[in-house]
């Protein structure tokens, strides 16, 4: 196909999309062919059998369940992870769904409930054509994959919740850059618009703050007051409720969270630099295709819309930046939003940076599109139930090689190095464990329970807090699923569990200084085989 023909093609979609109803309804039929498709997929093994990070699967685990319970993030436990990250899936639990089918018709309910937000940026923006239906499965499939991003093949549910927010995200992004093809609709766009921006803010709020400035730098060029007037009103609404129901204390408690993980060493960013995410060689790429989206529209005829590529591109750089993996997911809607605003004439720049962008982002697009069917073909009698809470939990479930086989990292023998833990005077071996957390989890539980310690509450040196999964030991209160700093509900806390082989040294170290300088005295009461077990005497 020439390039010619390509350009005719967007032609024929703003033809199209000035037609009524058949070519809208064609498209509508699209999607939820799409939408049904990935879902039944996802629902055809009948639980959910991860084969990758059992960890953050945990994690998750630990606060659906506490909120299923009715406890809430921020004020009966700490997490800078919004509630709407984990609500779906604990509300599911709370109607007595597994943590497996909860899980996966959480995503399936979700990618329902953006169709319609999904149809109409897709037709307004891209024309009911192959744009519009291109937009629109890759907003499904970020719902509904099983995978975060990157190339390596698996069944994971890690960092759910940043696939849930790009979905909404891309509605963003195409709304503020594209103009709309059926003329001013302040009310359904404002809407999509304010719960959009109110929905990331209570589900991971780095999306909200990053891509909120150019949302106005866009409502400005335009002079579209009333989209920002509806769009205020329905944002407003969405946070006044929840705090109809959570109170002013969740705001503070959501603040001070976000505030501890921003302020730790370990953890205010989870993989590279914002500079390696710029111009790194896995990076470089993908940064210069966004400034050239800028430089095409802004000579091109198109001005508006180059300035507001410009103030979503620091945006769209800082939400990569604190997405573990840093995959680029905002270049492929780049691409389309070239597409769908290439001339007539002199397309061929808009075309070149469209296809790089396409090129650079082939391999987690392609990954994230077949997850679905690695959901479908997964062996469920080659796995095993993560949790033995309760036999309804059993379709939360792992692949047998990650539950059968536990790896640790540790100096090589002559070369070690042990790690003086603070006033206890006790010796902690070097050393990482790298997988097989679920069997190590359940061995710890296991001995803990075997020294006399159940039904006591218990803080643990490490990434995660949760043995209570595992073993007859209470939630901590105020604890945090996933450790950070300091010693989140350590008042609460009667004993302090130091793994001889965490998953995290460096949070072990961190805890067992923070301890340290909180003036409690610590006297060591048990050392077994995979834990010393520290009791606070305050």
């Amino acid at each position: 196909m020439s390039f010619g023909q390509i350009s005719a093609g967007r032609g024929s979609d703003k033809r199209d999309a000035g037609r009524a109803m058949p070519a809208g309804l064609r498209l509508a039929l699209v999607l939820a062919t799409v939408w049904a498709g990935l879902s039944a997929l996802t629902l055809v093994p009948g639980a959910l059998v991860l084969s990758r990070h059992e960890g953050d699967a945990i994690h998750l685990a630990a606060m659906v369940l506490r909120m299923a319970e009715g406890q809430w993030p921020h004020l009966d436990y700490m997490t800078p992870i919004g509630i709407l990250a984990v609500a779906p899936i604990a509300g599911l639990v709370a109607f007595g769904l597994g943590i497996g089918q909860a899980f996966i018709w959480s995503q399936v309910f979700l990618a329902l409930a953006l169709l319609p937000a999904i149809w109409w940026v897709a037709t307004s923006r891209f024309g009911p054509g192959w744009l519009g239906a291109l937009f629109g499965a890759l907003t499904l499939a970020m719902v509904l994959a099983y995978v975060h991003g990157g190339t390596v093949p698996a069944i994971s549910i890690s960092m759910h919740y940043n696939r849930w927010a790009w979905a909404v995200a891309f509605l963003i992004v195409a709304l503020v850059l594209v103009p709309s093809a059926r003329g001013p609709a302040p009310r359904i766009e404002g809407a999509i618009l304010g719960v959009g921006l109110a929905v990331l803010a209570l589900t991971k709020v780095t999306y909200s703050v990053a891509l909120l400035p150019a949302v106005l730098v866009a409502l400005v060029l335009r002079r579209e007051g009333a989209t920002f007037a509806w769009g205020l009103i329905a944002g407003l609404a969405v946070l006044a409720a929840v705090t109809a129901l959570g109170g002013l204390a969740f705001w503070q408690g959501y603040l001070g969270d976000l505030l501890a993980v921003a302020g730790s060493e370990s953890r205010s960013a989870p993989a590279l630099s914002l500079t390696d995410v710029l111009v790194s060689p896995a990076h470089i790429a993908g940064t210069l295709c966004g400034l050239a989206a800028v430089l095409v529209l802004r000579k091109s005829g198109h001005e508006t819309e180059g300035v507001v590529m410009l103030a979503l591109l620091p945006g769209l750089v800082l939400i990569t930046w604190q997405n573990f993996g840093n995959d680029s997911q905002w270049l492929p809607v780049i691409a389309l939003v070239l597409l769908a605003l290439r001339p007539a004439e002199r397309a061929d720049a808009y075309l070149v940076v469209a296809a790089a962008a396409f090129a650079i982002s082939l391999g987690w697009v392609m990954n994230v599109s077949m997850s679905a069917v690695r959901m479908a073909t997964a062996d469920v009698m080659q796995s095993g139930p993560v949790l033995r809470l309760d036999a309804r939990h059993d379709d939360f479930r792992l692949g047998q090689p990650r539950l059968d086989k536990v790896e640790y990292l540790a100096p090589y023998a002559g070369f070690e190095e042990e790690r003086a833990a603070p006033d206890w005077g006790a010796d902690l071996p070097a050393c990482d464990l790298r997988s097989g957390g679920v069997t190590m989890f359940r061995l710890i539980a296991a001995e803990l329970e075997g020294a006399g310690f159940a039904g006591r509450p218990l803080l643990v040196a490490d990434t995660f807090q949760s043995f209570w999964l595992f073993g007859p030991f209470p939630a901590l209160p105020g604890g945090a699923p996933w450790y950070y700093d300091g010693m989140p509900g350590g008042a609460s806390a009667e004993l302090v569990v130091v793994p001889l082989c965490p998953i995290n040294d460096t949070a072990r170290d961190r805890m067992l200084t923070a301890l340290d300088s909180s003036g409690w005295g610590l006297r060591e009461v048990h050392r077994g085989a995979h834990t010393a077990v520290l009791e606070i005497v305050r």
